[in-house]
């Protein structure tokens, strides 16, 4: 039997306007829901921010990677 160790990628929450909140996402999902929420706002007219955290509950700058 191999026995591999269980591995989650799953470490990454998006915070957004109006409590938005979604969590257990891989760094690609959460950067790309980042993306997404801050253009579809802009194109809105809302103000605000989108921020991405690790699961430690550390911000990560998701917008340098841009």
């Amino acid at each position: 039997m191999n026995a591999k160790p269980i591995v989650d990628e799953k470490n990454y929450s998006v915070v957004g306007v109006n409590g938005f909140r979604r969590g257990s996402l891989t760094r690609g999902q959460a950067f790309f829901l980042a993306r997404t929420m801050q253009e579809q706002m802009k194109t809105a007219g809302w103000a605000g921010k989108v921020e991405v955290y690790y699961r430690d509950g550390s911000r990560v700058d998701w917008a340098a990677g841009q």
